[in-house]
Order: C-alpha cells, then sequence, then structure tokens
C-alpha cells in the first residue's frame, strides 16, 4: 500500500509540474517502484515483460538527456527547462518524445504487471501505433503549421485508434475476458496527459480527477479482494485486478484524443445546464459529454464488479456472499470516489458560484 501511494504521489508531481528535469525525476523513481513489485512476485513472464520495458526505459530516458543538452543554453540550466514551450527545436522534441515513451507504462498499465501477460499481437499493434500519435503530431508542429493534410491524417489516425480500442475492449467484456479486455486498453496514455499539457490545454484538473478515480478503485480493489479472503470466496485474481483499473483509462483515451483534433464545433442543440458547466470549466461541450458518460460507465463496472464478487463461490462449493456491511461500505467508498473526481473536475465552476 506504501508503494502504491508513493507511486500516485510521482503521478500527480508530474501532473503538476512543468519542468522538464523534475518530469524525468519523478519518472524515472515510479520505475523503480513498478520494478519492485514485480520481482517481488517473481513470475518469469511479467519479469521478462519489464526487461523490455527497461531496455525502451533507458533508450527514452538518453533520449531527454540529450535534448536537455542541446536546449541548456536556452534556459540557464536544466531544472528551468519547461515542458511548454512557445516553439520546437531539436532538443525539445527530443525531450518530449523521450517523455512519452517513458510515461506511457506507469502506473496505468505496467503498474498492475499481469495486465501486461498474455496481451494478444493485434492490440500490440495497435497500441503502438497509436503511442506513436503524439510525438508524431509534435514533429509536424514543430515550429510551423500543421498542413491540412497532416490535420485529417492525424484525426483519421486517432478516430480509428480509439474506435479499435473500444469496440476490441466492449466484445471482450462482453464474453467476460476481463484480463484480454484491459489489455486493448495499453500504453501511451499518461504520455498523451503529458503532450496535451505541453499544448497549454487547460486539464490539468482533469486529469487529477482521472488520476483520483483510477487510484480510489486500486484501494477499493485491494479492500474487496480481502474481504473475499476473509469470507472464503474463491476469487480469480485476474479478473478482479484487471478491468477495474483500465476501463477508466479507456475514457482518458477518449479525452485526449479529442484534444488532438480540437477545437471541435458544439453539437447544434446542448443543454443550457451543460452549456454553462462547459463555459465556467473551459471544456469543449463534447468533451464535456463524453466525460460524463466515461463515468457513468466507470460505475457500471463497479456494479459489475460487486455482481462478481459478491455472488461468489465458497472454497468448498457453497455459494456465500460478502457480508452486508462490507458490500455497502465498499459501494459507498466508490461512490465518494466518484463524487471526488466530480468535483475536482467541477473546481472552476464551484468557484464562479461562489462569487455570485
Amino acid at each position: 500500500m506504501g508503494l502504491y501511494l508513493i507511486g500516485l504521489g510521482l503521478t500527480l508531481g508530474v501532473i503538476y509540474t512543468n519542468r522538464a528535469l523534475y518530469t524525468l525525476i519523478f519518472l524515472s523513481t515510479l520505475q523503480v517502484v513498478i520494478y519492485h513489485l514485480a520481482y517481488k512476485g517473481r513470475r518469469l513472464r511479467d519479469i521478462a515483460n519489464l526487461d523490455s520495458a527497461f531496455a525502451w526505459n533507458i533508450f527514452a530516458i538518453i533520449l531527454i538527456i540529450t535534448g536537455l543538452s542541446i536546449d541548456k543554453g536556452g534556459f540557464g540550466s536544466w531544472a528551468s527547462y519547461p515542458l511548454s514551450l512557445p516553439s520546437y527545436t531539436l532538443g525539445s522534441i527530443l525531450v518530449i518524445i523521450g517523455l512519452c515513451g517513458l510515461a506511457s507504462q506507469p502506473p496505468f498499465h505496467r503498474w498492475m504487471v499481469e495486465t501486461t501477460s498474455g496481451r494478444p499481437q493485434s492490440s500490440a499493434l495497435v497500441a503502438s501505433v497509436f503511442a506513436l500519435l503524439p510525438p508524431f503530431y509534435l514533429i509536424m508542429s514543430a515550429g510551423t503549421t500543421i498542413h491540412p493534410a497532416g490535420k485529417i491524417a492525424m484525426t483519421v489516425g486517432s478516430i480509428i485508434g480509439i474506435a479499435g480500442f473500444l469496440s476490441l475492449s466492449a466484445a471482450s467484456f462482453i464474453e467476460n475476458r476481463m484480463d484480454r479486455s484491459s489489455g486493448y486498453i495499453t500504453s501511451a496514455l499518461m504520455g498523451l496527459a503529458i503532450f496535451i499539457a505541453m499544448r497549454g490545454e487547460p486539464v490539468a484538473h482533469l486529469a487529477v480527477s482521472l488520476i483520483v478515480l483510477v487510484s480510489v478503485s486500486r484501494l477499493i480493489q485491494y479492500l474487496i479482494i480481502s474481504a473475499m479472503d476473509n469470507a472464503g470466496i474463491d476469487r480469480d485474481m485476474r479478473k478482479t485486478t484487471t478491468f477495474v483499473n483500465q476501463h477508466p483509462i479507456l475514457l482518458f483515451g477518449f479525452l485526449t484524443s479529442v484534444f488532438l483534433i480540437s477545437p471541435i464545433p458544439a453539437p447544434p442543440v446542448i443543454p443550457t445546464i451543460l452549456q454553462s458547466i462547459s463555459v465556467a470549466t473551459k471544456i469543449n461541450p463534447l468533451l464535456l459529454i463524453l466525460l460524463i458518460i466515461g463515468l457513468f460507465l466507470y460505475l457500471s463496472h463497479f456494479i459489475k464488479l460487486f455482481e462478481t464478487t459478491i455472488g461468489g463461490r465458497k472454497q468448498q462449493g457453497e455459494k456465500r456472499g460478502i457480508p452486508k456491511s462490507v458490500s455497502i461500505s465498499l459501494l459507498l467508498a466508490s461512490l465518494f470516489g466518484i463524487a471526488v473526481g466530480f468535483l475536482l473536475l467541477l473546481q472552476p465552476l464551484l468557484r464562479l458560484s461562489l462569487k455570485v
């Protein structure tokens, strides 16, 4: 639990800091936590996955340090090198590509090491293509405006990537293949968050709210597994650990890909309250609709989790559910986590209401 909280703190640090060097330190330290958890389990295939990730991490760090070295003179020191640059130089492009690669793994995909095991080759290919879109977009926009054909290509690529993730994940989820369903939602989403921050979009509070939702789901997951053990319920660890954590990231993928093609024209008819929230939070109305749908989808996964665990089967074959008091406590905790996410998301609106 302590390692998890450390990892969460480091991730929030990545969101809040605007210094490339500090971000590198945060992400590199988080890697140490992940390796500790992986090698503690001594599962050979997980260790092999992390060994391959380690090789890429070293390469990403080399890119970042090289980029910082090239551009250091313009900012006085590495520590003052910002992530949000007015224009893109060779050094900044290297830093951006390195950060996207380094941040695409923790904590969402690589944190629960089991989610990397048995991932289908097709999903790995889609994930790899999707992971390359942000740095490719930045390289295309280096110092100049993007050609209309380039924008169209980026738009189509993002939509195809997101639609592919949606359909594959939904199909696996319907088949109750939670491990495979979560495997389709892989990589690069944290890298996309950093990419958005570098574009100067007002989404820091949005990213933090989603991280809170995911982190609370992790804590609740540990409570559920502990309660199932205490109740003597036989549970499949993969089914109770993977889909709880990964499906909220599907929403994150939606939001970040939408920003790639922003600004998006608002739908012709928008409820007044939605428009007010959109103005107060500076979030595109279509993006806000996706967020609300995603949060309700997130809640539905909790309901699915409770159906799976509470109706579990005792190891001796007798059906027995988790005690009602524990079930109610877990449900209240999940609702609290979602409420916290909403409050963080709507902070600008709340501040505006208080002023009025």
